[in-house]
């Protein structure tokens, strides 16, 4: 998976060309998430650009990071590619708070679920999802949204 590699670069070729990428560092969306063009995208790469992407759930702390250091803190904490749970339109049930407005947000889109199931730690216990979504445009399908989600206290 090219978010795993870190090979961000041969993502632009996934991007949709109308809308852009949207993400969400939650598994809901906000108007304040941010989109990019396929250009945008590769010039924040390229420029390591630090951009605001939202605010953390539960905290309210700023998430601040450029887009490399962004996909390997929210996108890149597991090898999703070989989830335990791999869903299509059929989001796993939630076990934290938090809207889960993906579909409503994408009412066109696909969205394929790469899912950890919660585990225990003596601490705490965890889930995690990454969310790909997906709009077909002219018989092809493109990536209009990165969305994770995991256990919030």
């Amino acid at each position: 998976m090219i978010l795993e590699s870190g090979n961000l670069e041969s993502l632009v070729t996934y991007i949709h060309p109308e809308k852009g990428v949207h993400f969400s560092p939650h598994h809901h969306t906000s108007p304040t998430d941010l989109v990019f063009t396929s250009q945008a995208f590769v010039e924040a790469i390229e420029s390591l650009s630090v951009h605001v992407w939202g605010i953390t759930a539960g905290r309210g702390n700023e998430i601040s990071f450029s887009i490399p250091d962004y996909v390997r803190k929210y996108f890149a904490t597991r090898y999703f590619s070989v989830a335990p749970e791999i869903v299509q339109d059929t989001p796993i049930k939630r076990r934290s708070a938090g809207i889960f407005n993906l579909p409503e947000a994408f009412p066109d889109a696909t969205i394929i679920e790469y899912h950890f199931p919660e585990v225990s730690y003596p601490e705490f216990q965890k889930w995690e999802s990454l969310y790909l979504i997906f709009e077909e445009l002219d018989g092809q399908w493109f990536l209009v949204g990165i969305a994770h989600g995991e256990w919030l206290i």
